[in-house]
Parts: C-alpha cells; structure tokens; sequence
C-alpha cells in the first residue's frame, strides 16, 4: 500500500486493483449498514457546503476529513469535530 498514489486522485486502471483490495481487507458490510444514515448525512453536509462555497473548494483537504469523519464515526461511534478547529492544548 505504500507503494499507491493518492487513491482519491490516481486513474482509474491503477486505483481498481487497490480499491478491490482495500474493500475486501475493510469492507464491513454490517458496520457501514448500521452507520449508512450518519455516513449519508456527512457526505450530504459536505456537498451542501460545497454548493454554498463560492470559488474554489479544497476538495482534498475536504475529501480527507470526510473519511476521518466516517473513520470515527464507524469505530468510535462519535465525529471528529471540525479539522479547522485547532486544540487548545
């Protein structure tokens, strides 16, 4: 896995043979049913503040908080919280 590129970004031919592997090595089918609603209302609030964003949108910054968002969401049961937000600490 070290050896792929950005699977978000890289062509089609070279991201199957990943995808195929990263679904069977992760894929959870009862998982992503159970949090299919709250993954669904993620991805819908980042599509709606693209649409509100006038110019361009940091889609792979945005794209990238989006899975850390259904990462947590699926393992810890809990959101991220906004990645702009920084910690006090």
């Amino acid at each position: 896995m070290f050896e792929a590129g950005n699977l978000q970004t890289i062509p089609a031919d070279e991201h199957v043979p990943w995808r195929r592997l990263l679904l069977s090595a992760l894929g959870n089918h009862r998982s992503h049913e159970e949090h299919f609603e709250a993954f669904t209302a993620l991805t819908v609030e980042l599509a709606d503040r693209w649409v509100a964003t006038v110019g361009e949108v940091a889609l792979q910054e945005d794209l990238g908080e989006l899975s850390l968002r259904l990462i947590c969401r699926s393992a810890l049961d809990g959101d991220l919280g906004s990645s702009r937000r920084t910690s006090a600490a």
